[in-house]
This record gives structure tokens, C-alpha cells and sequence, in this order.
């Protein structure tokens, strides 16, 4: 899950050994990643879905150099209209084991609010290891319009600029940019993206969009019944600025539905990958924009 579904974050071995913070992706968990290029009264935009989506996570495979023999956890992920703007909340615990060494305790929460003309961003992030904070900062962004050049303005503990390119899209943003391509028919998609998650932003991520289902049912457990849709199953490389080399940092794919919700998601960190499967969601009240 882009600060969508798809943005757990991950625990990773290094070379000594020694666990280090490598990076949620997501998760977009949604779902995500996201993107805006259609107008705001086209189909597209106007057919998010306000929902809360609870995944379950574990460990898909991982290599024996990783340390990795198993991972369990969930995250909790909320997208909603605010009239203005969209709102998404994501949160995310997990627990991982290693072949050598005690367990980790991984908590990561991230809150954002992303204006629907795609100029302004405000997020904050908060992650916490085996109980103690090691991470906790928030940014804003405020660009004079739509894909132009900026600078994220971190706070807390200190403070960072982080300057992004022209073109750069926003999670939500970013997101509708992959739907509205998928929907035309278009099989691979490039952009710069900006998603407030870390500060090792921004990314190059190349997307490949693959054929669409046939519509059908969300099939998780509980809540209101959404309609229909069809879906796409998308690969997503994130490559890291200025120039990206041969190798990703991680890829993710994830299959989305019309109404901009992950039906699950694989996290792919070379050495390991973890998946995320839907196991509950429901409808959010409707905004009354």
C-alpha cells in the first residue's frame, strides 16, 4: 500500500546484523500510492470510494541471507472525501521474527490530508520499535500549482527541506493517475512521486498496468456490500532521484479496484516480500460535499 494500503514499514537485516529501519512502502497499503491527472469532475475522480480497510500481514517468502523467518501483522487503512481535499489515515503493526536475534515489534502510523487541486500536502508519521519512538515528524507542502516544482518542509525533531521536480504527484493524486491510465487501456505509466512517508523522498516509480478483470464483488468478510468493479493488477518500481540505477529500492504489486481499493498487496524488498490480503472493510459516511 503508496501512503495508501501499500505503506507498511518494513524492518530490515543489514550487513552486521543488526536490525535497521529500510522503509514502509503503501500500502495504498493504498492502497497506496495515488495520482490526479484526470480533472476533478471526470468519472474517475469522482468514483473513490470512502472506506476503511483492515488487511492482515505476513511473510510471502525471504531469502535465508535476509534473517527473516517470519512476519505477522496488520494495518488499518482509511481513505475519505473532505470536501477539499482527501484525507487517509493508515496504521500498522507488525512483528518480526529473525533465525538469530529477539523478535521486533514494529508500530508505523500515518496521517495525511492532500488538497484536490494537487498543490497542497500535509502528513505525519510516527514509528515507533519495540515500544520506544524512533521516528516522529510531520511535513506540509504548498505549491503555487498543479506538477510544479516545490519543497517539503519537515518539522519535528528538526528541521528539513526536501525539494521535489516538476511533475511530481501527490499519493491520492498519484493513485487516480494509474486508474485513469488503466481505464484507457495504458500498460505502463512513469512519474516522480512525493508521498510523505519518509524522508527519503521523493521516488521515479514505473508502473505496469496489466489487462482488465471482469467486474466482481469485494470478497472480504463483515460491512456493507460494495458494488462490482473491475480490477487491475499493477507491478510498481520505486526507483530513488536524481537517476535511478539498474535495481529498485522495492517494487510493490497490488490489484485495485475502479473505486481506488487494494484487494491485496505484495511488498517486494528483494530479499523478502510480504503480502497483505483484505480481511475486512466498510463504507465511511458520505462527505455532503
Amino acid at each position: 500500500m503508496d501512503s495508501g494500503p501499500g505503506h507498511p514499514y518494513v524492518e530490515r537485516m543489514v550487513n552486521n546484523g543488526e536490525p535497521s529501519v529500510f522503509r514502509k512502502t503503501s500500502l495504498v497499503i493504498g492502497a497506496a500510492s495515488l495520482l490526479f491527472v484526470a480533472s476533478l469532475s471526470s468519472p474517475v475522480a469522482a468514483g473513490l470510494a470512502a472506506h476503511k480497510a483492515v488487511y492482515s500481514i505476513d511473510l510471502k517468502s525471504a531469502r535465508a541471507s535476509s534473517g527473516v523467518v517470519g512476519v505477522t501483522g496488520g494495518t488499518v487503512y482509511e481513505f475519505a472525501d473532505a470536501c477539499s481535499g482527501w484525507v487517509v489515515e493508515n496504521k500498522t503493526h507488525m512483528v518480526f521474527n529473525y533465525a538469530e536475534g529477539p523478535a521486533i515489534e514494529s508500530a508505523w502510523a500515518f496521517s495525511a490530508w492532500e488538497s484536490k487541486d494537487a498543490k497542497d500536502f500535509r502528513f505525519t508519521v510516527r514509528h515507533a520499535r519495540n515500544g520506544q519512538i524512533i521516528e516522529n515528524f510531520q511535513g506540509t507542502i504548498a505549491r503555487q500549482e498543479k506538477g510544479g516544482a516545490g519543497v517539503a518542509r519537515i518539522t519535528k525533531p528538526e528541521e528539513i527541506e526536501i525539494a521535489f521536480p516538476a511533475g511530481t504527484e501527490f499519493p491520492t493524486e498519484h493513485m487516480m493517475t494509474l486508474l485513469k491510465a488503466a481505464g484507457d487501456g495504458k500498460t505502463i505509466v512513469r512519474r516522480v512521486l512525493f508521498d510523505g512517508a519518509g524522508i527519503d523522498n521523493p521516488f521515479d516509480v514505473n508502473a505496469v498496468i496489466g489487462r482488465e478483470s471482469t467486474p466482481h464483488p469485494i470478497k472480504a468478510k463483515g460491512g456493507e456490500a460494495f458494488s462490482e468493479s473491475p480490477t487491475w493488477a499493477m507491478r510498481l518500481a520505486y526507483f530513488a532521484l536524481p537517476g535511478h540505477e539498474s535495481a529498485p529500492n522495492y517494487e510493490m504489486e497490488l490489484r485495485y479496484r475502479k473505486d481506488g481499493i487494494a484487494e491485496h498487496i505484495l511488498q517486494d524488498f528483494g530479499d523478502f516480500v510480504l503480502k497483505a490480503n483484505l480481511r475486512r472493510i466498510e463504507k465511511l459516511p458520505n462527505s455532503g460535499c
